[in-house]
Formats: C-alpha cells, sequence, structure tokens
C-alpha cells in the first residue's frame, strides 16, 4: 500500500506540472491541484507527499523485519499523515467543494493503515512516546524522508532554471487522428516563433518605460517629452552623476525648459545611435541580463540539393536566414552578419536560404548566388549586390559579379540544373514554415532578433 501511495502521489505531482484539464478520474483534481492550498513554502503540495510515502514505504520494509521494534515509529509516522490527511481532505469538501480521486486515494492509504497497525495489537501503544525520536527506525525514515523531498527540491529548481515543462502529448483529438502541441506548431511553421518573439519584446519594453518612469521620478518628476530631450535630443548620460544633478537641479529650479530649449539639429542616424547608445547605458546601470528566451524553437530542413553556408559548422552560434537580394533590411541583417562574423569568426554557422519574393530578379540574382557560392565567393557575391541593390536591372546586374570570379564556370553553372533545384527547395521550406517576410533569421532553433544575438554572442565569447 505503501508503494502505491508514492506512486499516487508522484502521478498527482504530474498533474501539477502538466497543468492539464485531463483528469484520468475526479473532475476536479487540476482545480484542487492548482490552488493556493496545493502550494507550502512555494513548493507544490505532492512533493511532500511523496516525500513521506517514500519515508513511509522504506519503515512498511523495515517493519516485515523487525515488527516491535519499528511498530511504535510506524505509528507515530501514520498519525503525523492522519492529522495532515484530515486537514487536507477539509480543504478539499469544504472550502473548495471539489473532489479529487488521487488525493482522496492518498488519504485513504494513510488511514487504512494506521488502522491496521492500531488494531492488530494495542499493547504496542504503551510504546509510542517521545523516546522515539531517538529510535534508529525513525532517525532513518526522516532520513529517507529530507533525502527524497531535498532532491524533489532540487530537480524542480532544475526545471525551473532550464524552463522544462511537462506538457499533455496530446492537445487535440479529431477524427482523423490525434495532435500533439508538437504536432500543431510544426504545421504552424514560424508563426509560434513569431509569436513569442512578441511576447518578448512586449515584455522587454515593459521593462524599459518601467525603469524610464523610475528614473523620471529621481530627476524630479520629468516629463516623458523632458526626459527624451534631455537623454535623446540633448545627448545627457544616464550612467553621468554631473549630467543626472545637473537635469535635477535645473527641473527643480525651473531652468530645465532653458536648457532644453537650445537648438539641436539631429540626423535620423544620430537619433538611432543615441537611441542605441541610451538603451545600453541603461542596461548597463541596472546590470539588466535577459533571460526571456522563446520556448518554441523550430528545425529547418536542410536544402537536399546544396547547402550555402559559412563558417564552421560545429560553432556555438547556428544562424538560418532567409533573405532576398533586393531587400533593404536584408542588406542590413547582411551587413551586421560579416561584421560579427570578423570579429568573432569561431562563433559562427550560417546557412544562406533563398525566398525570392521580389520579381524575376530576385530569383535570377539567387540562382547566381549559389554558383557564386561554388566558387566560395558568396559573401563578396551578397556584398557587391546588397551595395548596389537600387542600381540592380535585369540588364545591368552581370556587371556587379565580383572580380575574383570564373566568368566561365559561372556560365556553365547558372544554366546547370542546379541553382534552380536549390532555390525551389528553398522556397518550399518557406511555404513549409509560413515565412511571410525577410530577412528572418533563426539562431539556434530560436527566431533571430538583435537583442538574441547580442545575447548569444556575449554568452559564447565571454572568457570560459
Amino acid at each position: 500500500m505503501s508503494l502505491i501511495a508514492l506512486l499516487n502521489a508522484s502521478y498527482l505531482l504530474f498533474l501539477t506540472l502538466n497543468k492539464s484539464e485531463t483528469c484520468v478520474a475526479g473532475l476536479s483534481c487540476i482545480e484542487i491541484l492548482q490552488s493556493k492550498f496545493a502550494i507550502i513554502l512555494s513548493v507544490p503540495l505532492p512533493v511532500f507527499g511523496i516525500a513521506y510515502f517514500a519515508g513511509l514505504l522504506f519503515l512498511s520494509l523495515r517493519y516485515t523485519r523487525d515488527k516491535q521494534g519499528v511498530k511504535p515509529v510506524l505509528f507515530l509516522y501514520l498519525l503525523i499523515g492522519t492529522f495532515a490527511s484530515a486537514y487536507f481532505m477539509a480543504i478539499q469538501f469544504v472550502i473548495l467543494k471539489a473532489f479529487c480521486l488521487f488525493c482522496t486515494l492518498s488519504a485513504t492509504i494513510v488511514l487504512l493503515l494506521i488502522l491496521s497497525v492500531f488494531f492488530t495489537d494495542r499493547k504496542f501503544m504503551k510504546k509510542v512516546s517521545l523516546s522515539l525520536l531517538a529510535h534508529s527506525a525513525f532517525v532513518y525514515s526522516i532520513t529517507v524522508v529530507l533525502t527524497v523531498l531535498i532532491g524533489l527540491l532540487g530537480l524542480l529548481q532544475l526545471l525551473k532554471s532550464y524552463d522544462v515543462n511537462v506538457t499533455s502529448q496530446i492537445a487535440i483529438s479529431t477524427n482523423i487522428g490525434d495532435f500533439s502541441t508538437d504536432d500543431l506548431d510544426a504545421l504552424a511553421g514560424i508563426k509560434p516563433l513569431q509569436i513569442e518573439d512578441s511576447l518578448y519584446r512586449l515584455r522587454k519594453d515593459t521593462l524599459i518605460t518601467h525603469l524610464i518612469s523610475v528614473e523620471r521620478e529621481a530627476l524630479g518628476g520629468l516629463s516623458e517629452a523632458e526626459f527624451y530631450q534631455a537623454f535623446i535630443t540633448h545627448g545627457f548620460s544616464i550612467l553621468s552623476e554631473e549630467d543626472l544633478e545637473k537635469i535635477k537641479t535645473a527641473k527643480m529650479s525651473n531652468t530645465l525648459k532653458n536648457i532644453l530649449s537650445e537648438n539641436k539639429p539631429m540626423t535620423q542616424e544620430i537619433h538611432n545611435e543615441r537611441l542605441d547608445k541610451f538603451l545600453m547605458d541603461l542596461e548597463k546601470k541596472y546590470e539588466i541580463s535577459y533571460n526571456l528566451y522563446p520556448k518554441t524553437s523550430i528545425t529547418v530542413q536542410p536544402n537536399p540539393h546544396y547547402v550555402l553556408s559559412e563558417g564552421n559548422i560545429d560553432a556555438p552560434i547556428k544562424i538560418t536566414i532567409f533573405s532576398d537580394f533586393l531587400c533593404s533590411h536584408c542588406a542590413i541583417v547582411h551587413k551586421i552578419l560579416e561584421k560579427e562574423i570578423k570579429n568573432n569568426p569561431d562563433l559562427f554557422y550560417i546557412e544562406y536560404r533563398h525566398f525570392s519574393h521580389m520579381g524575376d530578379l530576385s530569383n535570377q540574382l539567387a540562382k547566381l548566388s549559389v554558383c557564386a557560392h561554388k566558387q566560395g565567393q558568396f559573401p563578396a557575391f551578397a556584398t557587391n549586390y546588397y551595395d548596389h541593390q537600387k542600381e540592380l536591372t535585369m540588364s545591368t546586374f552581370l556587371s556587379y559579379l565580383p572580380r575574383n570570379l570564373d566568368i566561365q564556370d559561372m556560365q556553365k553553372c547558372f544554366y546547370s540544373p542546379l541553382p534552380k533545384q536549390v532555390v525551389d527547395a528553398d522556397m518550399k521550406e518557406v511555404e513549409r514554415l509560413r515565412i511571410n517576410a525577410t530577412p528572418t533569421f533563426i539562431i539556434n532553433g530560436y527566431l533571430g532578433s538583435k537583442t538574441i544575438l547580442e545575447n548569444e554572442i556575449k554568452k559564447f565569447s565571454a572568457p570560459q
């Protein structure tokens, strides 16, 4: 019975972590397990149940060898469990007005065991005293309980640290088959990643907005416009105590308007640079470390015909980028990646995939890039064409080929079946992943962003 109770408590822990609406028996299991009464010191109640029943199983095994010596200890142990069970049953039926068969089963097993011990030999009651605390069986059982409890707490902390979630295998059942969440995510392609990326940005922006509010308040109650003018338009530093004191003094003496009214012409490029610097300084001041990585990863199927790649395949940062040579944002991302590869050549492995959606010229450039890669000239090819995007036409695009290319080999390659096969396979993968914009880049299985790229570089370039 002790073993049954232990397995039952383990299943209750599974239900707690799973948070599934399905309970094999009893209609209110999840309602009870997710209530505030099912948490003690931030630890799920079934964890304590597993530890308790592990100790009970140990005592039961000892009881088979030393009945008279262990029986008083076993009775005291079961008495504690009985009081605890009665308390939680009262909460279940009176406060929550719910029923969970598995929760009730644990209490029932404890009750049956204590009645069994009590009625088999009433004389043993004389031996129940405080001296039991010194009994080896009692000490060993408490050791077992504490060991199991500490182990489970460590496991829960590990699961929490690594965002490991136990999820239901079947999310939706239909008359054509069952679908797990993984199946549905695969059918949705890149959409789940985009949703998580939006949530990631929202949480990050929420933190930044909160910290700015804290700074505004500390500087004497600056308005949003005053704060923007001070740190973006006029370039004051959030890290400079002198600048902060100057702003605060001016605000309190009503002279801040005079300082901020000075004309400070600013181009869009300067604005972006100052905004980036301000955000970096804010992160530095508050020692911000982003751990809000998306939980949903995706696998990009390799091109079966040819892989356009750069870097060491064993590098820690693996990037797959879907782009178009006529896409202006793709040109920006290309420059960023080339700069990072130059600064950290051992960190990156990049696969270039085509999403040539901007007409026939896009398609021709995509096929041409395959041939350039075969000659080891893809980076130079991409840089040339991204730099001259606005000048490219169907009649001029061949004039921007890198000089080091073997034109005869390029011609032979271009008119072979390979380039079209490669581009068609990439477009098929675009359709499977439901990608609808360029550039779309995936970093180590997750939808890429500048912040995630920077964090990955920091993580893997930090001294070990």
